[in-house]
């Protein structure tokens, strides 16, 4: 499983890398991306999407998304949705596991007010480099990770990782 999922990242990265090259580019890197994925992995069907704006793979219920205009996944909490935020990478796993990367200004802050107020309890915090929070939600365990504004970047990053209950 775990090298599936390696697999998967790796095919991702080498896509969103083609991304934005033109339509043959992006056609023929999917047809490799794929055929890779394949060998790869379990030998289930790989789905490959190239566009401008990022790149898909899709393995079995496993799917990995970047690029400047991922979604959020399936089912992901609308209390961890951020206005304003940008997702700019989108995980997400057959045993109900989501991961998402914002970017965005305040964007920590504003996770942790909404989690909270949705119902959320806090059962551990710490700071440093960056910020993390686990809280425990109706969705199971939530992690929450940021890192402060850098130079050049566009707002604080955060990632968000539910990980279901059970």
């Amino acid at each position: 499983m775990f090298r599936n999922r390696l697999v998967m990242a790796l095919v991702a990265i080498v896509a969103l890398g083609s991304a934005g090259c033109g339509k043959v580019a992006e056609k023929a890197t999917e047809k490799l991306a794929e055929q890779a994925c394949q060998d790869g992995g379990s030998g289930e069907d790989c789905e490959v999407d190239i566009s401008e704006d990022g790149a898909t793979v899709k393995v079995g219920d496993d799917e990995i998304s970047a690029g400047v205009n991922t979604d959020y996944p399936a089912g992901f909490p609308d209390y961890l949705k951020v206005d304003g935020a940008t997702p700019i990478q989108a995980v997400s796993l057959g045993d109900g596991s989501m991961s998402v990367t914002l970017q965005g200004d305040g964007v920590l802050d504003a996770l942790r007010r909404q989690a909270e107020s949705s119902g959320c309890t806090s059962e551990e915090s710490a700071t440093g480099l960056g910020a993390v929070a686990i809280l425990s939600c109706d969705v199971g365990q939530v992690s929450l990770v940021g890192q402060d504004d850098a130079a050049g970047s566009d707002g604080q990053v955060a990632s968000i990782t539910v990980s279901p209950e059970g």
